[in-house]
């Protein structure tokens, strides 16, 4: 067994096989390796991948039928879930184990190409010993002689390609339906890719055909990358399925595998594979590949797209791509800037490793985390000194958890301290008034169901002394996009005063109303400008006119109706002298004679007598006492 040194990560990679063992060489001790600095790390066993023909073709160190125990008894096969160019994925069941897995076979078609089956073997064994979080763990690989198939069984994850939850996502944002973490998902899930290809890498691994389609985003957050069926080990020869093209048509979308001299998928290969020369190839053409997936997550297409896979090779080698902002203008421009430079034509360009792309993206998240955060403790501070300066008590209701939150002002206009009184929604509603309580809930459900477009109500809280405090009561509901309210928040103020105030000024109203309806004279009160502000019933008849004629009207129209006592017209110039409150400080008179109904004059004095309550005597009101002449 020999050992090649010449990989990333200082982790050795064996490419050979004990042609006289029958079983897979799997070394699964591990071993102590000193470094330069003295300390003493764990070193991952050698990856083996060659493949070496024995007698009759099989290969040697894979499972038969017979040492496998029959293995087709142990599988129970379940519907094809998917193909690939040339694999099939199929569900089944573990017999022994009861549990779900995946089979992957060749493609029934390839089975008697012999450089195929040793590519399928290869893959089982590189993604078999690729034991990292972001890789499909392999149970088992089972080959057979002759004519049989070789197929290996993996976990079976459930979920979606990143290239279906890309193209989603942007679908939504285009419809306006964008989810608030649709992108930080995406990103994220892109940074575990970066983090399993480093260490793929690391083994001296290069994928060769990384695409959002070779991503899947399992149901419960887990991130794998796919179908290392092209994979190459560094520092290894090519076996003849690249050293001569393999008898197939080029596909007819850009987007599937070649296999063969040009190994790769065209939308998203790195310019370099275009060439076919596999020695030139190395971890920078993941790099590239890294960059079209990421391309893809901020576009929702490939950095290439054309009408066939010849259009869209010549695209890859001669044309850079169109910038992510160009197509969506919010994408972060730091963001932009890694992608870009991870799909430069020379591999020089791109960045050092997959592990610098993927810090790249980390850092820039942490950046916007960081300055979140800090906009968060402004806004929490400026919201602070806002309740703090406020008389108005807030509060803010969580519809979906019931949690409530009362400000220490809330508490404190029905006379709790913030530590007395806890932050529950019973705490409110248990100190509703009586009589007000059923209203003022239905109220608020009304408003937080949509019946109602704002919510503003004056009701009775119980003060901790046992009186009650009147309360105007604003709240206005927070809903989602199909309407439904989540979060209602609003502010009590206390008007207990102002209601007091209010009795106190209708109580006065009260007594004002009862002494002028009581007296016996007619009282008008009038403005500057001669317009009637209020009369009593006494003045109306007074003046031979109805109620509803008096509210309102003009005294100096009203006067035109009249004589003076001599008989002509009302002096219109002697009323508005009258109206003066600026003449002289005694009272003036003036007799006119109104007409009735009933034809008999009605000769009747109007007294002027200023009303105090504005500084400006021009602009106060006058009082007019009219009794009979």
């Amino acid at each position: 067994m020999s050992t090649d040194k010449r990989n990333e990560g200082g982790k050795p990679l064996s490419n050979n096989v004990d042609a006289g063992s029958r079983q897979p060489v799997v070394e699964l001790k591990r071993t102590a390796v000193y470094t330069p600095s003295g300390s003493v790390e764990s070193q991952s066993p050698p990856l083996k991948t060659t493949v070496s023909d024995a007698a009759g073709g099989a290969d040697p160190s894979v499972q038969t039928v017979a040492d496998a125990a029959l293995p087709e008894l142990r599988y129970a096969m379940g519907q094809l879930h998917a193909e690939g160019g040339i694999g099939q994925v199929w569900l089944a069941r573990d017999t022994q184990l009861d549990r779900e897995v995946a089979i992957k076979t060749l493609r029934p078609e390839l089975l008697e190409h012999s450089q195929l089956r040793k590519r399928f073997i290869q893959e089982a064994r590189i993604t078999g010993q690729l034991e990292h979080p972001g890789i499909v763990p392999v149970h088992e690989l089972v080959g057979a002689a002759g004519s049989a198939a070789p197929f290996y069984s993996m976990r079976f994850v459930r979920g979606r390609t990143l290239a279906e939850a890309a193209t989603d996502y942007h679908r939504k944002r285009l419809a306006g339906e964008e989810e608030l973490l649709g992108l930080v998902a995406l990103l994220n899930a892109f940074v575990t890719v970066c983090n399993t290809v480093a260490y793929a890498h690391s083994r001296g691994v290069i994928h060769r055909d990384l695409k959002g389609d070779n991503v899947l985003l399992g149901d419960f957050g887990e991130v794998f990358v796919l179908d290392w069926g092209i994979a190459k080990v560094l520092g290894t020869s090519e076996d003849a399925a690249d050293a001569r093209p393999v008898s197939h048509a080029l596909p007819s979308k850009p987007v599937q595998t070649i296999e063969g001299q040009i190994v790769g998928t065209p939308a998203y290969m790195a310019p370099e594979q275009t060439e076919g020369r596999s020695a030139r190839i190395d971890s920078r053409a993941d790099i590239y590949g890294l960059g079209a997936i990421l391309y893809e997550i901020l576009t929702g297409r490939p950095p290439f797209v054309g009408s066939n896979t010849v259009e869209v090779l010549a695209m890859v080698m001669r044309d850079a791509p169109v910038p992510p902002s160009q197509i969506w203008p919010d994408v972060p421009r730091t963001i932009e800037a890694a992608c870009l430079r991870a799909l430069s034509k020379k591999p020089a360009d791109r960045q050092d490793s997959a592990a610098a792309l993927g810090l790249e993206i980390q850092t820039w998240q942490e950046v916007q985390r960081r300055q979140a955060e800090e906009e968060l403790r402004r806004s929490r501070e400026r919201f602070e000194l806002a309740v703090r300066g406020s008389q108005d008590g807030l509060w803010d209701w969580d519809l979906l958890t019931n949690e409530v939150f009362f400000s220490p002002r809330w508490k404190s206009i029905i006379g709790y301290e913030d530590h007395e009184l806890p932050n529950h929604l019973d705490e409110w509603e248990q100190r509703l008034h009586p009589d007000e309580r059923e209203r003022v809930l239905s109220a608020n459900y009304a408003h937080i169901n949509g019946t109602t477009s704002h919510y503003e109500y004056e009701y009775r809280l119980r003060h901790k002394d046992g009186s009650y405090r009147w309360i105007l009561a604003r709240g206005v509901a927070l809903r989602d996009a199909d309407g439904k309210a989540y979060r209602m928040a609003g502010s009590h103020v206390d008007i207990t005063a102002w209601k007091q105030m209010a009795h106190n000024l209708e109580t006065v109203r009260r007594q004002y109303r009862a002494v002028v309806e009581s007296v016996p004279c007619g009282i008008l009160v009038v403005d500057p400008h001669g317009n009637i502000r209020d009369f009593n019933a006494q003045a109306a008849q007074a003046l031979g006119v109805t109620g509803e004629q008096l509210a309102g009207a003009s005294l100096i129209d009203l006067c035109r109706r009249a004589r003076g006592e001599d008989g002509s017209p009302a002096d219109a110039g002697a009323i508005r002298v009258l109206l003066r409150t600026d003449a002289e400080p005694e009272p003036r008179g003036l007799v006119l004679v109104f007409g009735t109904d009933g034809g008999i004059p009605n000769r009747v004095a109007l007294e002027a007598r200023p009303m105090d309550g504005c500084d400006a005597a021009d602009q106060s009101d006058t009082m007019i006492i009219i009794h009979s002449a």
